[in-house]
């Protein structure tokens, strides 16, 4: 986990070094969350579960953060979650299991301040990365139990 953060970071930042064009996140128009941006990662999805999948990812990513939002992702959360930190000052990366609060179910949605998301799929687990800023890459690990997509990690990696 701390090899694939410190990857991500690490090519977050010197893609941002080098594009002259990229403005600071605009939180009124995340790049993740355009129609085209959305149907890119929509159809890396397949399978029965994919509607599933795509429903509570766009939600993480793309929804406002109200009142239905919030019910949904406090739906699909694990009681318990593992969530890994990475700073680039430290040399190793910080492992806890947090309970799943309405702090959490805050934290979990972006509300369109996203830029740069990707997903990385094995199986029945569906990764998702994005930059919520310039300096940071969050990452939500979905787990595919009895037919649904739960949140069962997360983390970020800082510069």
């Amino acid at each position: 986990m701390i090899r694939l953060m410190t990857a991500l970071l690490l090519s977050h930042a010197s893609a941002s070094a080098f594009d002259v064009d990229r403005q600071s996140p605009d939180p009124r128009n995340g790049a993740s969350c355009t129609a085209s941006a959305k149907a890119m990662l929509r159809a890396q999805l397949a399978g029965p579960a994919a509607a599933d999948g795509w429903k509570l990812i766009e939600t993480m990513l793309c929804a406002p953060k109200s009142t239905a939002s919030k019910a949904f992702i406090a739906s699909r959360l694990n009681r318990k979650v593992r969530y890994t930190s990475f700073s680039s000052g430290d040399e190793n990366e910080d492992l806890r299991i947090v309970a799943a609060s309405a702090a959490l179910v805050d934290e979990l949605l972006a509300a369109g301040e996203t830029w740069d998301a990707a997903l990385s799929i094995n199986g029945d687990e569906i990764a998702l990365h994005y930059a919520p800023d310039e300096a940071c890459i969050q990452t939500r690990t979905l787990a595919l139990v009895k037919g649904k997509w739960r949140i069962a990690a997360m983390g970020a990696a800082c510069d």
